[in-house]
């Protein structure tokens, strides 16, 4: 299955048989096709921690608050530290 979208959340869908195409406007030859090992190679942790990647951050246009003052790769090393979210905000 493919799911043509540039929203990096569909990025948590991916697995073995699915993977998403994030085109470009700019350039055809500038889509990509991302599957398990390059959603660990865009956002530094693997498609099942996606949406835990993503409560860290936070996202405005879903009003989701996120961890104030986490950038991306920090919100990577914690999950990839601690596993989870749930986990990472209990870490003081």
């Amino acid at each position: 299955m493919l799911i043509v979208s540039n929203e990096q959340g569909h990025d948590a869908a991916v697995g073995k048989n699915i993977r998403t195409l994030k085109t470009s406007p700019a350039a055809p030859k500038r889509d990509v096709i991302v599957d398990e090992a390059k959603v660990q190679e865009l956002l530094g942790v693997p498609a099942e921690k996606v949406v835990d990647y993503m409560a860290l951050l936070g996202d405005s246009v879903d009003n989701i608050p996120g961890a104030k003052g986490l950038a991306r790769r920090a919100a990577a090393e914690l999950i990839q530290s601690t596993g989870k979210w749930k986990r990472a905000g209990s870490c003081r």
